[in-house]
């Protein structure tokens, strides 16, 4: 799979109506860490647990950050990630 672009992130989020992805669970105590796409215009970051004994409010986040969680993987993975952020939004 070719490199994910901000134009198709964001085409997809829309389309989608993707508000929020899971891009895993906290290796500690399984909350998951998230990224929020509730306006088009800004990425908030989640880690939503307490493991550090205290929960952190979201962060914001750019969409730079969003595309190299997919892009800095091989092909293989990333074709596997995109299908799964798909998947978690609804076809409007």
């Amino acid at each position: 799979m070719n490199e994910i672009t901000l134009v198709e992130l964001l085409r997809t989020i829309r389309e989608r109506d993707i508000r929020r992805w899971t891009l895993r669970e906290c290796s500690m105590c399984g909350r998951p860490l998230y990224y929020i796409f509730e306006n088009p215009d800004e990425v908030w970051f989640s880690s939503a647990c307490d493991c550090v004994r205290y929960e952190s409010a979201p962060e914001p986040r750019t969409w730079d950050e969003v595309l190299r969680c997919f892009n800095m993987q091989t092909p293989e993975i990333r074709a596997r990630m995109w299908a799964e952020f798909v998947a978690s939004g609804q076809k409007r």
